[in-house]
């Protein structure tokens, strides 16, 4: 197989360009590696000298560039001959394209041919595949950079019309999350390529509701992934039937661990069977592989990829990650730098696959300790995660600390105080937005049934999808 190169393109561009000048702003972002010949590779390094000085460029000034060079001496008449392929600025910018073209193709055979060698191993010691990948995805997103090639000059007005004609397109491409309060201080939902923090207290509810957003937004027609690094898919599955069948005007609805442990009557299991068989939840992806690595992420986002194309849906949009602090950093090192590191893979995962981001966190012991709603300092390891982040909402429930006082009561007053503490705010949650780049800092109360996994606008109905399923 020949290596992809045009000699009659490059010679046309650079012919062109010593004949007329104007022909310059066609394909002056040409570099000389964009050249295969050694030859038009020297020429053409002259004459982008040339133009940085601001200087005619023609046979005469480049001979003058090189001047004592053995180039000059040898292919003297070479140079001469191009202006006999001098073409219109608009017939050099086709070629210069397709100079541009086969410079990437030669890119791409050669990160493939690093990627196969890599495969087979240089006997130096084991790679992961997982390593290869990071590696490879890095080149490629280098040659993705270099196909983009340098942009068009916008200014101010032209850049603010555009947005303002695309502002619908940008609202529609956000996620929502099925909670009107959340989306709204959000700026209409989650955006793609960027990362938001959900972070909480262990067992304030994080999971629980992560994955009320994920199956919100699956019903919403949304694809979803969901990286489960903490639970077994199948709890996943379990805590989200009960939320799916969940009715607020029930006396009695599904609780997960009765659920898990079998202890549900045979009309429960008629429920949750309903919830299961809809195709619409056949577009929420879970993996519960635990200490998985970024790249790795990418990986399985990329084998879901084609599994949406054979299936002729939509890829997924949203990512949910359950937690950062499970993931395992790529190298090893100080536990604070590692976290950083993985803020930073997440976010250029986020971009790289065009996909809104949720990330679960767990926060210090300082605001357990004190019983106070957590602030954005108490995000465990949270330089780089604050600073990484677009959102950062922490979830709070004053009735989880409310039991855990009457579990700690040491006298009847203590046990009753806490008692009508929890009896207040069984039923509520907090959404705080700490940090919030497209919308204000405050909060959202949002209703609850924890042991249901089930959280809903207060005021608002919640019909069971396996009622509507009848």
């Amino acid at each position: 197989m020949s290596t992809p190169y045009s000699h009659s393109a490059e010679i046309a561009v650079i012919g062109s360009v010593l004949f007329d000048n104007a022909c310059w702003q066609a394909c002056e972002h040409l570099q000389e590696r964009d050249f295969y010949h050694p030859l038009h590779q020297t020429i053409w390094a002259a004459v982008r000298r040339l133009m940085a000085r601001n200087m005619a460029v023609d046979c005469g000034t480049v001979f003058e560039e090189l001047a004592g060079s053995p180039v000059l001496t040898d292919h003297k008449h070479t140079i001469e001959g191009l202006l006999d392929y001098c073409l219109t600025p608009f017939e050099c910018r086709t070629q210069a394209k397709v100079v541009s073209d086969t410079c990437r193709r030669r890119d791409m055979i050669r990160v493939a041919d690093e990627m196969r060698a890599a495969a087979l191993g240089d006997g130096e010691g084991y790679v992961e595949p997982s390593a290869v990948m990071a590696s490879i995805d890095g080149q490629l997103d280098d040659l993705r950079s270099a196909m983009i090639g340098n942009g068009d000059a916008h200014d101010f007005s032209e850049t603010g019309l555009e947005a303002l004609d695309g502002l619908g397109k940008m609202a529609a491409r956000r996620i929502r999350t099925g909670f009107d309060a959340i989306d709204s201080q959000l700026g209409g939902g989650l955006s793609p390529g960027q990362n938001t923090i959900l972070a909480a207290a262990t067992s304030v509810g994080k999971s629980a509701l992560s994955i009320c957003i994920a199956l919100n937004a699956v019903r919403s027609g949304t694809t979803v992934g969901y990286f489960a690094l903490e639970m077994p898919r199948h709890e996943i599955a379990m805590r989200g039937g009960c939320f799916l069948s969940y009715d607020k005007a029930a006396s009695r609805n599904l609780r997960y661990n009765d659920v898990s442990a079998g202890c549900n009557d045979e009309q429960s299991a008629i429920r949750l069977r309903r919830v299961f068989e809809e195709e619409t939840h056949r577009r929420l992806f879970l993996d519960d592989r635990g200490g998985l690595k970024v790249s790795q992420l990418s990986e399985q986002y990329r084998t879901w990829e084609g599994v949406c194309r054979r299936r002729g849906i939509d890829r997924p949009r949203l990512i949910i990650v359950d937690n950062l602090g499970n993931l395992t950093p790529e190298h090893r090192g100080d536990r604070t730098d590692e976290t950083g590191r993985i803020s930073k893979a997440l976010l250029a995962f986020a971009k790289r696959h065009d996909v809104a981001l949720l990330t679960l966190h767990h926060v210090n012991r300082e605001s357990v300790k004190d019983e106070r709603p957590p602030k954005i300092h108490d995000l465990r390891q949270s330089g780089e995660i604050e600073q990484d982040a677009n959102a950062v909402m922490f979830l709070h429930r004053e009735s989880h600390f409310a039991r855990q006082a009457m579990d700690a009561a040491q006298t009847p007053d203590e046990y009753e105080k806490a008692s009508d503490r929890w009896m207040r705010t069984k039923n509520g949650a907090d959404v705080i937005f700490a940090k919030n780049r497209n919308g204000p800092l405050g909060k959202v109360h949002l209703a609850c049934d924890i042991a249901c996994n089930t959280f809903w606008t207060p005021n608002s109905n919640v019909t069971p999808i396996w009622e509507r399923a009848v």
